[in-house]
C-alpha cells in the first residue's frame, strides 16, 4: 500500500471513535451528529436531515481540508456555539488521517 492508502486506513480507524454520533455510510441518515459522507467541499449545515446549531448554519464555512483540521483541533474556537462540544482531536497526525479518510468518501455518481 502507498502512503496515501495507509493514511486513509489510519483515518478509517481513527474516525471510529466518532461513529457514536456520526455516520460515514453514504445512505445512512444523520444521527446525533451529521453524516460525514461526501463532507469535503460541502457547505457547513447543508445536510437537510440534521438540525445544526445556528452558529454552524450561519458560519458560511465550506469544508476544506484546512478548515476541517482547524475545526477538529478546536471546534468551539472555530465555531463558537457549535453543538460539537466533544471530539476535539489534539494530535495533528490523527487529524490528518481522519481528513484523508473523509476526503476519500465521495459520491462517484
Amino acid at each position: 500500500a502507498d502512503a496515501g492508502e495507509d493514511l486513509v486506513a489510519a483515518g478509517r480507524s481513527a474516525v471510529a471513535v466518532s461513529t457514536g454520533c456520526h455516520s460515514v455510510d453514504a445512505h445512512a441518515p444523520s444521527a446525533a451528529g451529521p453524516n460525514l459522507f461526501d463532507l469535503v467541499g460541502r457547505e457547513a449545515g447543508a445536510r437537510g436531515d440534521f438540525a445544526n446549531s445556528d452558529a454552524l448554519q450561519s458560519s458560511g464555512i465550506v469544508w476544506t481540508e484546512a478548515g476541517l483540521d482547524a475545526f477538529l483541533a478546536a471546534p468551539m474556537d472555530v465555531v463558537p456555539g457549535t453543538k460539537m462540544v466533544s471530539g476535539a482531536i489534539s494530535a495533528p497526525e490523527q487529524r490528518e488521517a481522519i481528513i484523508a479518510y473523509l476526503s476519500s468518501l465521495v459520491d462517484e455518481s
